[in-house]
């Protein structure tokens, strides 16, 4: 390779400027992560059982899932959560099973248990840290804008959060901490004893009339309709029409012997800004989408908004872009800085600015080629890859260092320049060989290391 190299300077000229134009254009195309994608075989069942003890919540929930799911291949361990209203079951399987089919296999055990129909659905929830949110903003009200908490909501949902959900590259956009209302059916204890109504029917009869259910369908003239049976309550005025009871003489309503409200729930999350209540609005990107172009575009778009709405205030909590794009910077830092010094130190003892030009040429050249590597293996930018870079460097330095001085000494043997150069590298491709190779085999093992550590 290095006698092809020195008869066809041309040749090798022209494939490295490839490389290079190749380089820049991968460099521009390449993710940039904090970290690689890490997929970890953790998961969550989550199920919400209103009005329950934690012991009936353990009896009717954990102990039935925990039984179903126990005999899943790889589960090594299972740890589980019962409080009022709510069960979690956290579980842990190996690295080499198949995500996709143990999270179906799961839902189809869990299927098989058979819980109560006023139990909710059970959720599998997957831990995945590459689906943190990649940014965090808190807004509130000006004092002077007259606008409460639910209209702020809504003013920001419309202006704001569906306009970030339309941005490439954007997968989820969820506001946190908005108050939600709850119907509140106070019955009257006297006017539901005197006509006889005990408190246990009334959510029965509500269920029973607010019930939808499939009626077949209706063709005629080619055209086909969906037939409907029942009927969904739509306000406070259907809900307070619900008959409670029948009498020979009337039927009784719930409006009857109960008083109908709409309330505010407090939120789940409740937070400040500046000491006015605010919220919370999360961003989330979809898995092959570069973090930092997405969260650059998502702050210009909240600039925009705050800027256009004075009566509303808000400031950046967490910008994951941010902090990706200062560690990359740091390391990138590093690596040019490395390859500086070094130039400068083969300049110094060497004491030919020759030489020293190859070696400092040679750096960014590989690199270039190592980019082009990344792009089309689909390796993204991130603080593992770039240390990767940064310890290549290092070894290219080296192996460069020996080869510069083997050459030079065949120089002062030999008149022909291009023949010193061919056995100068000749003579030692065995031993930096050799020597890479010795690295190679002192970090080869970690590919076989499983689970996230690997």
């Amino acid at each position: 390779m290095s006698e092809f190299s020195v008869r066809r300077p041309v040749t090798i000229l022209m494939i490295s400027l490839g490389l290079i134009v190749l380089g820049f254009i991968s460099a521009d195309r390449i993710q940039l992560r904090l970290l690689p994608p890490i997929s970890t075989p953790e998961f969550s069942i989550m199920t919400k059982y209103k009005g329950a003890t934690p012991k009936e919540v353990e009896n009717k929930i954990t102990t039935p899932i925990e039984k179903a799911v126990s005999t899943e291949a790889g589960l090594y361990r299972m740890e589980s959560f019962s409080e009022s209203g709510r069960s979690e079951i956290r579980l842990k399987f190996s690295s080499d099973i198949n995500i996709l089919e143990t999270i179906s296999n799961i839902r189809d055990k869990i299927e098989s248990v058979g819980l109560d129909e006023s139990i909710s659905r059970p959720k599998i929830l997957r831990f995945n840290p590459n689906a943190m949110p990649v940014l965090r903003a808190s807004f509130t009200s000006d004092e002077n804008s007259g606008l409460d908490a639910f209209q702020l909501a809504e003013f920001i949902q419309d202006n704001l959060l569906k306009k970030i959900e339309t941005i490439d590259g954007v997968a989820l956009a969820t506001l946190m901490g908005v108050p939600k209302k709850e119907i509140f059916v106070e019955l009257d204890p006297l006017k539901s004893k005197a006509f006889g109504i005990g408190v246990t029917s009334i959510p029965g009869r509500i269920r029973q009339t607010n019930k939808e259910m499939p009626g077949g369908s209706i063709q005629e003239g080619g055209k086909s309709a969906s037939i409907r049976l029942g009927q969904k309550l739509g306000s406070l005025e259907d809900l307070g029409d619900v008959v409670v009871k029948k009498n020979e003489t009337q039927n009784i309503n719930l409006s009857d012997v109960a008083k109908i409200q709409l309330r505010s729930l407090k939120p789940k999350v409740r937070t400040h800004l500046d000491g006015r209540q605010s919220f919370i609005v999360e961003v989330k990107k979809e898995s092959e989408a570069n973090t930092v172009i997405v969260v650059q575009k998502v702050r210009k778009l909240i600039e925009k908004f705050l800027s256009e709405n004075e009566e509303v205030r808000g400031v950046i909590l967490i910008d994951q872009g941010k902090e990706i794009k200062s560690s990359i910077d740091n390391v990138i830092g590093a690596v040019v800085n490395g390859g500086i010094l070094a130039a400068f130190v083969i300049l110094i003892f060497l004491q030919s600015l020759g030489p020293t030009t190859i070696v400092a040429l040679s750096i960014p050249m590989s690199l270039m080629i190592t980019l082009v590597l990344m792009y089309f293996t689909g390796v993204s930018f991130n603080l593992m890859s770039l240390g990767g870079l940064a310890l290549g460097v290092g070894m290219l330095v080296d192996n460069s260092i020996v080869v510069l001085e083997n050459i030079s000494r065949f120089k002062a043997q030999m008149d022909d320049h291009k023949e010193a150069v061919i056995w100068g590298t000749k003579k030692v491709a065995s031993a930096i060989t050799s020597s890479t190779l010795t690295t190679v085999a002192v970090f080869g093992p970690l590919v076989f290391v499983e689970g996230m550590i690997g």
